[in-house]
């Protein structure tokens, strides 16, 4: 478990308006940042929490792994994999 991360749970999306529905805080907003949310940036793979998506946030559920090119040696072209577990779908961006 991320502990003090206060995105567990609700689903990341791309715009300001749609995270305030849900709560969800983005990592590099204000409250973010006044929130130390950088801090779980530094990650091999993560099980929902703060997303730090390369391009754009994919509408996923909250439950979701977001996986680094460092874990287990994969090759993303020093980018991430992201799969819903919940929607079984998969997003990758370098």
């Amino acid at each position: 478990m991320r502990e003090g991360d206060p995105n567990v749970g609700k689903p990341a999306r791309e715009f300001r308006h749609e995270n305030e529905f849900s709560g969800y805080i983005a990592a590099y907003s204000e409250e973010g940042q006044a929130l130390g949310l950088e801090r779980f940036q530094d990650w091999h793979a993560h099980l929902g929490g703060t997303m730090f998506p390369m391009q754009g946030y994919p509408d996923f559920s909250p439950f979701y792994i977001e996986v680094s090119e460092i874990f287990g040696g994969f090759n993303f072209g020093d980018g991430v994999a992201q799969i819903d577990l919940k929607e079984m779908r998969l997003e990758w961006a370098c």
